[in-house]
């Protein structure tokens, strides 16, 4: 907790954390998530025989494929193997910023998700992504439930906006509650203005 109060306002039309007004008073700092370092390319395929499990490297993270049917389905047919400690040394979530869709479905198109602050976020307003500046038309391909094993929730003291509404949430104990005292520097993660891109992070009870 540091000593300055903001109201968020956009600068640019880039993702990312945004400029802020100033004034007095307490305020939460955010906290910066960092990606675990990996050794392996993005599009990388990797795998443990004896677990068994293979994943594909997308935006630094490891995402796996729930089955052989879904890696024969997406055109692959070998893998590097590496040990099991290397395999799940690599991150679950990507890096900030990515966009990446599911292979389609049989019934339809699959499933977006934006990567913000060590956490995936499934959106479903494509409009809403592209008013953030994302090119919708070239997402980065995952398989189907690929990010089932993701991390859907940041860490506590993680600060999340939507792209527009100055409401700022923070991250507390697997939960997300509203503040008003977010610092002139914080570090806030800012999402598309999708009415349900926060729905699987419950919102605290008030105490």
């Amino acid at each position: 907790m540091a000593l300055v109060l903001v109201l968020m306002q956009r600068s640019d039309d880039s993702p990312g954390p945004k400029q802020v007004s100033v004034k007095s008073g307490p305020c939460e700092t955010g906290t910066r998530w960092q990606q675990k370092f990996s050794p392996y390319a993005d599009g990388a395929l990797i795998g443990v025989t004896e677990l068994p499990e293979v994943a594909i490297i997308r935006g630094g993270a490891r995402v796996g494929f729930p089955n052989p049917n879904e890696f024969a389905a997406m055109g692959f047919n070998s893998y590097v193997p590496v040990s099991a400690e290397d395999y799940t040394s690599i991150d679950l979530a990507p890096r900030d910023g990515l966009l990446f869709q599911e292979r389609a479905f049989e019934d339809g198109p699959g499933r977006f998700y934006f990567s913000a602050g060590g956490a995936v976020y499934q959106v479903r307003d494509r409009e809403a992504l592209r008013a953030f500046g994302i090119d919708v038309e070239n997402p980065i391909e995952i398989p189907a439930h690929g990010f089932d094993g993701a991390p859907r929730v940041p860490k506590t003291g993680t600060l999340l906006k939507l792209d527009g509404p100055r409401q700022i949430w923070i991250v507390d104990g697997g939960a997300r509650r509203p503040i008003t005292n977010a610092c002139g520097n914080a570090r806030i993660n800012e999402l598309p203005n999708d009415s349900r891109v926060l729905d699987e992070i419950p919102v605290a009870p008030r105490s």
